[in-house]
């Protein structure tokens, strides 16, 4: 491979192949034989998968299908939790122990939700727990 160096103000053709390693160097020229080294996504990085990029269509789908066909527009809005909540569970695998206390405490946020809508017909109000999650996703950080 032929290139274009100046050197002491004149422009040369060299052979890159045919220069010793002296000459590189006191060229300022750095070949490197090797190919660049790529870091690869961790082997299991699930947030990627086609599984996960269907899943809102999918939910959808669903959400639609119960709607129609059950009457259940008052629950089958629950389907659209399945998004979030499968991120959150594909990230309890993260390697990062910070993301996994926050996801965890998501978790924890979205159970006392259902918990107090269910057993204390709270749902007028148990949607504010929703805040503590940025909340606490700051005080993490």
């Amino acid at each position: 491979m032929k290139t274009t160096i100046e050197v002491n103000g004149q422009e040369t053709e060299v052979e890159l192949d045919q220069l010793s390693k002296e000459e590189q160097e006191q060229y300022g020229i750095h070949v490197s034989d090797d190919e660049p080294k790529v870091k690869k996504s961790h082997k299991w990085n699930l947030h990627n998968t086609k599984v996960m990029r269907v899943l809102p269509f999918f939910v959808l789908i669903a959400f639609f299908l119960c709607g129609f066909l059950l009457n259940g527009w008052r629950w089958c809005w629950s389907f659209f939790l399945l998004i979030p909540l499968s991120h959150m569970l594909v990230g309890l695998f993260s390697k990062r122990i910070k993301t996994v206390i926050y996801i965890i405490f998501s978790l924890c946020v979205f159970a006392a939700i259902f918990l107090c809508g269910f057993l204390l017909d709270g749902w007028a109000w148990s949607w504010c727990f929703i805040f503590a999650i940025p909340a606490f996703g700051i005080l993490v950080e």
